[in-house]
């Protein structure tokens, strides 16, 4: 299992680059298929392991809810079900890494740690080429990406999701460079330094309002637990200051920071997403049969939503899960990230180990961050949170 996790690790470093359409006109990532084998193997060969984790009741509750929206939604056609039902196995899948990497011993989990670092290296130094030399998307639009132009996107294809891989970089880099320095290991504080310098620099270069949030809620809430409080100013006089810098070229629509074109389309999203929750508020629609309640209730054209890759789902995570699951499974879906934080949060109060401001950081951080594109959901981002839950875990 130790084995194929680095699989995973190393396809994750192609993003968006590697997919192909299925019969059921659901594009799949072998990234997703290699995440179900190991998944699936695991739990059967350790479904002990599952049943005994802390967030397995909460986490076996949400599903049941989503599978209830599923069942009792009657406008579902079969092919339609079983794209849903596709969805809510690889959010499963995801999940169960978490379970899967703790399991491992603790050679593994570091190794799947460095690699994870090499990785991300990976991704960002990947970013910073294709910024200089191909930051236009728009000859990717009939495929169903945006049409981003000027900003870092790297293997995502989509900046504000790069964004938020970008945060976890700056604030895991962040946590190595302050052990490191406790350490007194010169050089590692000096390299690790430099890379959360270049991770902060691109999360500035994806032009992403949300990024730039997160990066905010992030390391504040990092600097504090870790009684950096002095650092906090440095970072936000450094991001206003490169505002101003490039507030010269807000003329661009793309680099404009206050450009509302996209402001209005989420906000569009989320009155969609209130009005479809408002149709079915107690079960929902359905986990994951958003885009075909879209179409059902008039606010999507069928064909558009085969090749578009946002229409899965909505802007906000959080308005994603009343809208599929209902008032029932929101409350189970909270219920299991709280029961993650509030371990994390414990273990952080009783060790005042730095790992662990990282990873309060990070979900705090991301939950921030859901509030305007849907990153608790999409898979990279996902499966990059759980693997780092995994291999931290009793830190």
């Amino acid at each position: 299992m130790g084995i194929l996790i680095y699989g995973i690790v190393i396809l994750f470093g192609f993003g968006e680059l590697l997919r192909f359409m299925t019969p059921f006109g659901v594009e799949v990532k072998p990234l997703d298929v290699l995440v179900l084998i190991v998944s699936g193997g695991f739990l059967i060969t350790s479904y002990k392991q599952v049943y005994e984790a802390y967030y397995f009741k909460p986490l076996t509750l949400f599903l049941l809810a989503g599978l209830l929206g599923i069942a009792l939604n009657t406008y579902l056609e079969g092919n339609q079900i079983i794209v849903a039902l596709l969805y809510m196995i690889r959010f499963l899948s995801i999940v169960l890494l978490f379970p899967l990497i703790v399991s491992l011993s603790p050679i593994f989990k570091k190794r799947i740690s460095r690699l994870m670092i090499a990785v991300g290296i990976v991704i960002l130094v990947c970013g910073y080429i294709q910024y200089v030399n191909y930051s236009d998307l728009r000859n990717l639009y009939y495929l169903g990406w945006d049409d981003h132009m000027y900003r870092m996107f790297s293997v995502f294809l989509d900046p504000n999701y790069a964004a938020a891989f970008f945060n976890f970089m700056f604030i895991g880099l962040m946590g190595l460079t302050f052990q490191a320095f406790t350490n007194k290991k010169k050089m590692l504080t000096i390299l690790f330094g430099l890379l959360s310098l270049a991770a902060i620099s691109a999360i500035f270069l994806t032009y992403s309002r949300s990024g730039l949030v997160m990066c905010v809620v992030s390391s504040t809430i990092f600097f504090i637990l870790v009684n950096r409080k002095k650092y906090v100013i440095p970072v936000l006089l450094s991001l206003i200051i490169a505002t101003v810098f490039v507030s010269r070229f807000f003329y661009i629509e793309n680099l404009n920071l206050f450009r509302t074109a996209s402001s209005a389309a989420r906000i569009t999203s989320a009155q969609e997403a209130i009005a479809i929750f408002s149709k079915s508020s107690f079960i929902g629609v359905g986990f994951n049969a958003y885009k075909y309640a879209q179409v059902y209730y008039g606010y999507r054209i069928e064909k558009n939503t085969e090749k578009s890759h946002a229409d899965a789902g909505t802007d906000n995570s959080f308005l994603f899960v009343l809208a599929t699951t209902g008032v029932i499974g929101f409350s189970f879906y909270m219920w299991f990230w709280w029961t993650i934080f509030q371990r994390r949060y414990g273990n952080y109060m009783r060790t005042k180990n730095v790992i662990e401001a990282v990873m309060i950081a990070m979900i705090l951080g991301v939950f921030i961050d859901s509030f305007f594109i849907n990153s608790l959901f999409y898979s990279p981002i996902l499966i990059s949170l759980m693997v780092m839950l995994g291999v931290t875990e009793n830190t």
